[in-house]
């Protein structure tokens, strides 16, 4: 009895000595105190004053800084991240400030910054309570003499009642203007420094974007020109690609040769029926996921094979033994759920 309740106190004390140590250990360690950066906002000096140079005064125990940049027009409130960096990859004047410098901004247009200093790298996108913004600063650019026209207005983007995997995007004409430019970036982006591309130019006051991805959404601006002369771009609109709707043989997608369709799928497999002269397939899957398969079957219904890898054929030309030229096929994709591909056939 008595070795017994030795071994008994004995397991206590154990006991209580490693809760101690892991209750200890747990203790997280305090968050370093954050300073709050006092920031500053210059002009270039180079003609014609677009480009913002942004400076503050470092802050305590930051290891990164974000900045956070919003611009508004026409109501639409435009923020994004401008930059983001580690305290050892930006610029410094002297041992007192640092500085980056926008050369992104319009003219005639006011800007406001925020810069936020964090504790970690991982803060800055975390947003934890170990970060420390400034106050918000504002300026505005000089205004450009090759400026001469009033942006457009009034923009709208609608999916496509004529196109499959695209959107129709409209404004109000601009007097003066010769024609319109149109650009555009995936939305996913949008909040980041996300880079617009020219999508086309157009004396219309429409202008339609195919091949985009199904349930992606996109962001547009658009900018008047004239010669020489140009506006200011538009505030940015967006709009979203409908889901696909080739999720069963008789609503089939009809593939066009050589035509590229793009598409993004949260379903398990697509059709399509395509009539192919070169025995290709094109196929690129931009997630890369091996498991992808195809399977095609004649227009009857008839199985002419299955199971064929779709990774096989991925960002090349492949002829697929299967097809005979001139014939007409339906294409499964299965297991195509939550994935973003291309597919075109010759």
């Amino acid at each position: 009895m008595k070795k017994t309740k030795i071994f008994f106190t004995g397991f206590l004390i154990i006991t209580f000595f490693l809760e101690t140590i892991l209750i200890t250990s747990c203790k997280s360690e305090p968050e370093p105190k954050l300073t709050k950066p006092i920031v500053t906002l210059a002009l270039s000096e180079t003609s014609p004053q677009t480009e913002i140079i942004i400076s503050w005064t470092p802050s305590d125990n930051a290891q990164a800084y974000s900045i956070e940049r919003t611009m508004i027009r026409d109501s639409v409130t435009d923020t994004r991240y401008f930059e983001w960096r580690e305290t050892d990859e930006i610029c410094s004047k002297d041992d007192s400030k640092f500085y980056l410098t926008d050369n992104t901004c319009e003219s005639g247009t006011e800007y406001t910054y925020v810069v936020t200093a964090s504790a970690s790298w991982n803060d800055v996108f975390n947003r934890k309570s170990s970060t420390e913004h400034s106050e918000k600063k504002s300026i505005t650019t000089a205004a450009d003499s090759k400026v001469q026209l009033v942006y457009p207005k009034n923009v709208k983007v609608e999916p496509s009642d004529k196109k499959h995997n695209a959107l129709t995007i409209s404004w109000d004409a601009v007097e003066g203007a010769a024609g319109y430019e149109v650009w555009y970036t995936n939305s996913f982006w949008i909040h980041f420094n996300e880079e617009f591309k020219k999508a086309g130019t157009t004396s219309q006051t429409s202008f339609t974007q195919e091949h985009l991805y199904n349930k992606s959404e996109y962001t547009f601006m658009i900018k008047a020109v004239n010669g020489d002369q140009c506006s200011l771009f538009s505030a940015k609109a967006s709009g979203t690609v409908p889901a696909a709707d080739n999720l069963t043989m008789d609503k089939a997608l009809v593939l066009e040769n050589g035509v590229t369709e793009y598409l993004y799928s949260d379903s398990d497999s697509l059709w399509f029926k395509c009539t192919p002269q070169k025995c290709l397939l094109l196929f690129s899957d931009y997630d890369y996921l091996d498991e992808i398969s195809l399977s095609v079957f004649l227009e009857d219904g008839t199985i002419v094979d299955s199971g064929l890898s779709l990774s096989n054929y991925a960002m090349e030309k492949n002829k697929l033994d299967v097809f005979i030229s001139g014939t007409t096929y339906l294409l499964r994709i299965v297991n195509a759920n939550r994935c973003g591909f291309s597919i075109c056939v010759e």
